[in-house]
C-alpha cells in the first residue's frame, strides 16, 4: 500500500492530526513517522509498536481511545459523545474480556495480561 492508503485506513483526521500534519507525513520518508507523532498521544503506541510489534501498539490505540471516551463521560451529558462513548466503552470492554480469557486459556502472567488491556472504566 502506499504512504497516503495506510494514512487513509489508519490514522483518521481529528483534533491531533489535521489535514497539513497528515500530509507531511505521508511526504516523510517510510519509518520517519515518530519522530512528527511525537508531539501526540500516538507517539507512545509507536515506540510500542517498535518494541513489541504491532499488537502492543493496538492495546496502545485503544488505551487512547478509551481515554477519549472517559473524557466524553466527563463533561457536558448532552451531546453525542454520550451515547457513542457508551457504545465504545462495551465494545473495549468486550475486547478486553476477549483478551482476558484468552490469556487466562494460555496461561499468560497477570503482568503480561494487563499490558494488553485498554481499560474503558477507571
Amino acid at each position: 500500500m502506499s504512504p497516503e492508503e495506510i494514512l487513509n485506513y489508519t490514522l483518521r483526521p481529528g483534533r491531533w492530526l489535521n489535514l497539513e500534519f497528515r500530509r507531511r507525513l505521508v511526504e516523510a520518508p517510510r519509518g520517519t513517522w515518530e519522530v512528527p507523532l511525537l508531539g501526540t498521544p500516538y507517539a507512545a503506541p509507536l515506540a510500542a509498536a517498535e518494541r513489541d510489534g504491532f499488537d502492543a501498539a493496538s492495546a496502545g490505540l485503544w488505551a487512547i481511545l478509551a481515554a477519549e471516551v472517559r473524557r466524553a463521560f466527563a463533561g457536558d451529558p448532552f451531546h453525542i459523545g454520550v451515547p457513542l462513548g457508551l457504545l465504545l466503552a462495551q465494545d473495549i470492554e468486550s475486547r478486553d474480556l476477549r483478551t482476558l480469557l484468552a490469556a487466562k486459556r494460555m496461561q499468560v502472567p497477570p503482568a503480561e495480561i494487563a499490558r494488553h488491556l485498554a481499560l474503558a472504566r477507571r
